[in-house]
């Protein structure tokens, strides 16, 4: 840096020297100091052992101080909450373990610190139980010598011969048993749920719906729920004339011991003509159904329109009532007839 000052120290002298770099690049004293705090910026009247050097900028100058803890920053700072910490912790003679010299580590044996070594059986020189301080014998299991051991095994069942081992069948029975037990809870989700074995490893069939029966697919299929059919069942009222048409009025009662629910009807005569017969409803304690108990509702009764010999209707939602509770008894009235003599009348239900 030709023409620029430069303050240096001169070791020889213990001073600061100012130098100038002349525009070949040679240094030449312009001026020495004693002391820092002769540069004119500069003002360190009195520093001592390990003060530190910085820019004072409202007084636009260098000085120095001794370092504080708010120049060091906060990310490495030792805050005084840990400062406490660590003195508490140096002050609680408790919480720390006992310093053994040289000598007593040899007295107690060996030189080495004897904590919680000092307390198992491995420490030990015979490893005897009642070298544990405190223990007695009862608070330790008999040792068995090895023919007192066999035949201990073979008292409880676990094996059959004390030369072979051969196990007994309630042992291996048990063993089965547990591993069962494993593979079923391993297996089963849900309640209801069952375990069959399909192509290759034991598998879960869900549970089915209320009234499902489980059925088997036969050799190499799987099983499955099955809705039976035997809830469709059918109520049959028959009425003879005794060789006359049918008069009107009521023909009999049935009772229904079962819950159902009506889906159909179909009439089937003996020859052709017209009939219509109401079927009423009513509990036990009621009995004998009326009118009023008029299952169908008007114009819906079974009937066999005039020249025809059979009718039906498939599906009789459309009845004022269909279900049937258990008990119930159904009267059979003729509203009108002619011609036939002979009339079978069936009601198809479903259980439920």
């Amino acid at each position: 840096m030709p023409g620029a000052y430069l303050w240096a120290w001169d070791e020889t002298n213990d001073k600061y020297i100012k130098v100038l770099v002349d525009d070949t690049g040679r240094l030449l004293t312009v001026a020495s100091i004693d002391e820092l705090d002769d540069i004119g910026d500069v003002y360190v009247p009195t520093p001592t052992d390990e003060y530190f050097l910085y820019w004072d900028a409202p007084n636009a100058r260098w000085a120095c101080r001794a370092l504080v803890d708010a120049d060091i920053p906060a990310a490495i700072a030792r805050d005084t909450e840990v400062t406490t910490a660590i003195s508490t912790h140096t002050a609680i003679a408790a919480a720390h373990h006992a310093v053994f010299t040289t000598t007593e580590h040899t007295a107690i044996g060996n030189g080495a610190p004897h904590h919680a070594e000092a307390h198992t059986l491995a420490s030990h020189s015979t490893k005897a139980h009642s070298e544990l301080t405190g223990v007695g014998t009862s608070d330790h299991h008999v040792r068995y010598a090895d023919s007192e051991a066999l035949a201990a095994a073979v008292q409880a069942g676990a094996i059959t011969d004390a030369v072979t081992k051969a196990p007994t069948h309630d042992a291996v029975y048990d063993v089965k048993a547990t591993a069962d037990a494993a593979i079923a809870k391993a297996l089963l989700t849900e309640r209801g749920s069952v375990i069959y074995r399909n192509a290759t490893i034991p598998a879960e069939l869900l549970h089915g719906t209320a009234g499902q029966v489980l059925q088997s697919g036969g050799h190499g299929a799987d099983p499955s729920w099955l809705t039976p059919t035997s809830n469709v069942i059918t109520i049959t009222f028959i009425i003879d004339g005794g060789g006359s048409a049918i008069t009107t009025g009521q023909k009999g009662h049935l009772e229904i011991p079962f819950a159902c629910t009506l889906t159909a009807w179909t009439l089937a005569a003996d020859v052709a003509g017209a009939i219509v017969i109401d079927v009423w409803k009513d509990t036990y304690a009621n009995f004998p159904p009326t009118d009023a108990d008029a299952m169908p509702g008007a114009g819906k009764e079974p009937t066999i329109a005039a020249t025809n010999q059979k009718a039906q209707d498939t599906d009789i939602s459309d009845w004022t009532t269909v279900a049937i509770a258990a008990g119930d008894i159904l009267a059979f009235n003729v509203d009108s007839c002619t011609t036939i003599t002979r009339v079978t009348l069936s009601l198809k239900a479903t259980k439920t």
